[in-house]
């Protein structure tokens, strides 16, 4: 059970770090690039 709690964690934390990088990169891209991404 705890492994599995772990785990739960671990992909939790991942899950956030892969939205954040997601994210940052939009902000940081051009504005043509952003705005293709908002409009999807």
């Amino acid at each position: 059970m705890k492994a599995f709690l772990s785990s739960l964690v671990i992909l939790a934390v991942i899950t956030a770090a892969a939205a954040v990088t997601l994210n940052y990169t939009r902000v940081s891209s051009s504005d043509a690039y952003a705005d293709r991404n908002v409009r999807l």
